[in-house]
């Protein structure tokens, strides 16, 4: 079986010569040599930009509500219950994953994927399990709005990842804009306060390593999982991946005897109304809708879209959560969000 670098790189090949989805032949020759696999009718289906888009704002619309909701209930906030980080994280994907796969399987029918494509699904699900528990960490020893900017760090990670592999062609207007992304997560990261929900210095520090590997291991999962998602429709893929990453959830979660824990996350009103909104739309529809966008949109398309996050964040902290903002943190919002819509205003016309 190809890499995951080649395989990408032969997919965006293909889509370069005008193919909207890869045949038959050249599927069966990225999964190995085994039959080919059962593919819906929605999986070969024609490029959708707009509607790409629409899903990449609609997902992050949902995360900002995530992280402000999330961060309220493991730490501090006016709904925090003391349940632990890895309990909520357990209890969001133990409600997640049923119904991502009981979806899935009603929209496209039971079926297994390939073995080789199996051994690319653990993978998706360990990085599922890596992303999801240092984000959760990430914002419990920060902040929500440090958290949302520090995903402006993602397009610099796709840019360079796709600059090592040759995915794409250097530009310096979308270098420029990946260094001002880089130059306004920074500020806005120095230019926080105690006072705008961080912790202090040793936890703030964990918290931004938390939160620079859950950016990693994000990318991973987006380039990792776009060749697979020209071979199986989108809920599949989904559902599958994030199952397994349930698993390894539970299985850590046995060894820090935070599964005890999960009954008391739903003891509440407030509780079980926040791990729901958690599950059901910072999971289900964040993820489907994520993967919807990679399928249809370049890569640098889809991680630029995630300067939308801070604003949401700041506007729902604000309305909601009476959370404030710094001066110095706008000023690195809109550095990086000046870089960020260079970045997606020169890709927007590449071909997808």
């Amino acid at each position: 079986m190809l890499g995951s670098a080649e395989i990408s790189r032969h997919c965006s090949d293909a889509q370069d010569k005008g193919g909207s989805s890869l045949d038959a032949e050249e599927r069966q020759v990225l999964i190995g040599s085994g039959p080919p696999p059962r593919v819906s009718t929605a999986a070969v289906e024609e490029r959708q930009p707009v509607m790409g888009a629409a899903a990449a704002v609609g997902a992050m619309l949902a995360m900002a509500g995530y992280v402000l909701m999330g961060r309220s209930y493991t730490h501090g906030g006016p709904h925090s219950h003391g349940h632990g980080t890895n309990g909520f994280v357990l209890a969001r994907q133990m409600v997640a994953a049923p119904i991502m796969l009981i979806a899935a399987c009603y929209r496209h029918g039971c079926m297994l994927p390939t073995p080789e494509v199996r051994r690319v699904l653990v993978t998706l699900g360990a990085l599922n399990f890596v992303n999801a528990a240092t984000f959760v960490w990430g914002f419990t020893y920060t902040s929500p709005f440090i958290t949302s900017v520090s995903q402006l760090l993602i397009p610099v990670f796709t840019w360079a990842y796709t600059r090592y592999y040759h995915l794409e062609r250097p530009n310096l207007r979308k270098t420029l804009g990946i260094f001002f992304i880089a130059l306004g997560c920074l500020v806005t990261c120095f230019g926080s306060h105690p006072t705008a929900g961080v912790g202090a210095m040793p936890h703030l520090w964990l918290g931004l390593l938390c939160l620079l590997v859950e950016v990693g291991s994000f990318v991973a999962l987006m380039l990792i999982q776009k060749p697979v998602l020209e071979l199986y429709p989108v809920p599949l893929v989904v559902g599958w991946s994030y199952s397994i990453g349930a698993c390894f959830t539970l299985c850590y979660s046995f060894l820090d005897g935070s599964v005890g824990r999960l009954s008391g996350v739903f003891s509440s009103a407030d509780g079980l109304l926040i791990v729901s909104y958690s599950a059901v739309v910072g999971a289900v529809f964040y993820f489907e809708a994520f993967a919807f966008a990679t399928k249809h949109l370049p890569p640098t398309v889809v991680s630029a879209s995630v300067a939308l996050e801070p604003c949401a964040v700041s506007v729902l902290g604000a309305l909601f959560f009476g959370t404030r903002v710094s001066a110095t943190e706008v000023v690195g919002y809109l550095i990086a969000m000046a870089g960020a819509t260079s970045v997606f205003s020169m890709v927007a016309s590449e071909p997808s």
